[in-house]
């Protein structure tokens, strides 16, 4: 269980209560957050994060790599067991992202474009 994030990142709050969320939704929010992370951006722990200055936001970035960064990302999510399907493509500064993953809780179908 968690607090539920609105679209804009910050906690959901209800009729002044701080809205939780858990299963899927709290898996799928969990890697939403993970990807949207900067490497090193998270004070206590810089392991987190996707490391997109020094490996995507690069010259000629090997999609490849940058695919493989990106699923390993999500593989690393709590409750996330296994990739289905996976679709990359980056843009600029637009990644957009479409994946399946197999979690504890049932299947995630999982389509967010991504602005860096």
């Amino acid at each position: 269980m968690d607090f539920q994030l609105d679209s804009s990142g910050d906690i959901e709050i209800s009729r002044n209560v701080l809205v939780l969320v858990d299963g899927i939704d709290a898996i799928k929010q969990s890697i939403q957050m993970r990807l949207k992370t900067f490497l090193g951006e998270q004070f206590n722990d810089e392991e987190v994060g996707v490391p997109w200055f020094t490996e995507i936001l690069i010259k000629n970035p090997s999609f490849l790599v940058v695919g493989e960064i990106i699923k390993k990302k999500i593989l690393e999510t709590r409750g996330v067991t296994d990739i289905i399907s996976f679709v990359f493509d980056l843009d600029g500064r637009t990644a957009t992202l479409e994946f399946e993953a197999l979690t504890v809780n049932g299947f995630i179908n999982f389509s967010e474009t991504i602005g860096i």
